[in-house]
């Protein structure tokens, strides 16, 4: 108990020492400015500007707009200097300011004058090449550890069972079910209902708390409540307590995405925005492989220890991300926009005489079941929600399933298995997300299809490749069809979440978001079902993975090609589409 209790009371010192410098630590990374005239521009870097400048330059025909809108009740601020805590540095307006910091009009005349520059023949309007501050990318690498941490955490569970060793003094320190004494049904419960049972609600909760609060604290705070949880497991004395705190970890977990990826949309401009995404998401596998290793950790300090390994790392990740993450100001709809309202025509012309923008006068903050409705209306999102559960069904069944049905299969690669499935893990869903992202904003500047499409080909292209996996008779090809299954399947992260964020006004993301998490819990019914089939129903764990993930990612494949067809259209009716 000493342990834990030193770890989190550190932690808590640390977290409330670092809320306090904040502003100090802003301070020594943000810019160096000038004091400016109206509307505060500053005299440096053209990257950034500040909330209230980019609001009075912003064109409204621009694609990509930076349109700052300030929380309500802060107040922005008038000169040159650092601003407050509320607001952040934002990027450059794409279409709006000169290189040097001159006047918005010339470039906007430019623009105007030519309407074909950012669009490609026969293609979609787009972005032009905008440079990305440095202080987003290393608020994205942060996002990135956070990731990592949570997956790691939440994959542990599946590497320190197993189900084929006698119970000895030995084996129960090694493995959870055996020092605790539960079965594979439990197993199953343990691994993703119990995970889900209040993660699904926090999702939602977290998507709506994320769209009013600091993404930030909320961050840093689900890292330290999930790592707290890991602690604990380690002194759990059985399944009741174990599957309390796994309950606990997940209503942690849901803050994360919603906060991170609504934090990007706001961070990179959307013609980098795919890769940024799957960059992020590509902790799923960082995290992943980290837990398969946790094999050798587990087999040398025993599955209590590995647990309080995992929370400390958790701890430092915590306390790094309060002092590196800049919270991005909000980005919020600008006319031509999904959700522009009639004030954000004149939006963006009073920015230098009210000081609040858009975000105090303009933009009043819509209930609960108001967002769930916008987020509903559109049927672009609905098909994402259907091809994404059963993407996630598929998904699920092979995180759960995949370690025991190695490890029953080829007992005697168990060491080997552990090193290279995260090699498996890391490298092949490492390449598959980041080519999956890069794709999908290169090409849907042709035909906006393509990020559905990516997807959709990796689900079809998953299903031999898995097929390989569960029928191989020997280890090392079992694994090399593993590999290829990744390499095909993990590229849809990063497009899906674009089409979720291009298709939601700015101020409901997060709720957006949320759902999106939720349909985890969709996903998160397929083991215990695998496990239900393998115990009660007298089937084979072979033939189980082998039907039911092919089928789950055939599914998914179906609607990801009807999500692609509604995202055309979805642009023909926006005008988006140039005719050859």
């Amino acid at each position: 108990m000493l342990p834990v209790r030193t770890t989190l009371v550190v932690a808590w010192a640390t977290v409330f020492w670092v809320g306090r410098s904040e502003a100090l630590v802003r301070a020594a990374l943000a810019p160096s400015t000038k004091a400016g005239g109206v509307g505060g521009r500053t005299g440096t870097n053209h990257i950034f500007r500040y909330p209230q400048h980019c609001a009075a330059v912003a064109p409204s025909s621009s694609t990509w707009s930076r349109r700052s809108a300030l929380t309500p009740g802060r107040a922005a601020p008038r000169r040159g200097g650092l601003e407050s805590s509320s607001a952040r540095v934002s990027v450059l307006s794409m279409s709006g300011g000169g290189t040097d910091g001159g006047p918005a009009g010339a470039q906007d005349k430019r623009n105007a004058s030519s309407p074909k520059e950012g669009v490609s023949k026969g293609g979609v309007e787009g972005d032009s090449k905008v440079k990305v501050p440095w202080v987003s990318w290393v608020s994205l690498a942060m996002l990135l550890l956070v990731y990592i941490s949570n997956q790691w955490t939440r994959s542990l569970v599946y590497y320190v069972q197993n189900f084929d060793v006698a119970t000895t003094e030995a084996t129960a320190k090694e493995f959870m079910n055996v020092g605790l004494g539960f079965d594979e049904t439990q197993y199953g419960l343990l691994a993703s209902f119990s995970f889900t049972l209040l993660f699904s609600t926090c999702s939602l909760i977290a998507g709506r708390a994320v769209d009013v609060v600091s993404r930030k604290t909320a961050t840093v705070a689900s890292c330290l409540v999930w790592s707290a949880m890991a602690a604990g497991t380690s002194i759990a004395n059985g399944f009741p307590t174990v599957f309390g705190l796994r309950v606990l970890q997940g209503s942690a977990q849901a803050f994360t995405t919603p906060a991170a990826y609504t934090m990007i949309s706001d961070l990179f401009p959307a013609s980098v925005r795919g890769t940024a995404n799957s960059i992020y998401s590509s902790g799923v596998y960082l995290g992943g492989a980290l837990a398969s290793l946790s094999l050798l950790l587990n087999g040398a300090i025993g599955w209590r220890d590995s647990h309080l390994v995992v929370a400390a790392v958790g701890v430092a990740v915590a306390v790094l991300s309060a002092l590196l993450i800049q919270e991005p100001t909000r980005e919020f709809p600008t006319a031509g926009e999904p959700g522009a309202g009639a004030g954000d025509n004149t939006a963006a012309k009073s920015g230098d005489k009210g000081g609040g923008g858009a975000g105090e006068e303009s933009e009043e903050r819509e209930s609960f079941q108001e967002a769930l409705g916008i987020v509903f209306k559109s049927n672009t999102v609905r098909l994402v929600f259907l091809a994404t559960a059963f993407r996630f069904c598929a998904g699920f069944g092979i995180g759960v399933w995949c370690a025991p049905f190695f490890r029953g299969r080829f007992p005697s690669n168990s060491s080997e298995y552990a090193v290279l499935n995260a090699f498996v893990v890391a490298g092949g869903g490492l390449l598959s997300s980041f080519l999956g992202g890069v794709i999908s904003d290169k090409y849907s500047v042709e035909d906006p299809r393509v990020r559905a499409w990516v997807p959709m080909a990796g689900c079809i292209l998953a299903i031999p490749c898995w097929i390989g996996v569960v029928t191989g008779t020997n280890f090392y090809v079992s694994l090399a069809f593993l590999l290829a299954e990744y390499i095909a399947a993990e590229c849809w992260f990063g497009g899906t979440v674009t089409i979720l964020q291009e298709g939601l006004p700015p101020n409901v993301r997060g709720v957006g978001q949320g759902v999106f998490s939720t349909l985890s819990a969709f996903g998160t019914l397929a083991p215990p079902l695998m496990g239900y089939l393998i115990q009660q129903g007298g089937f084979e764990l072979q033939d189980v993975l082998l039907y039911t993930v092919a089928a789950f990612y055939a599914i998914s494949a179906l609607f990801f090609f009807f999500v692609g067809e509604s995202v055309l259209a979805d642009h023909k009716r926006d005008g988006k589409l140039k005719e050859a």
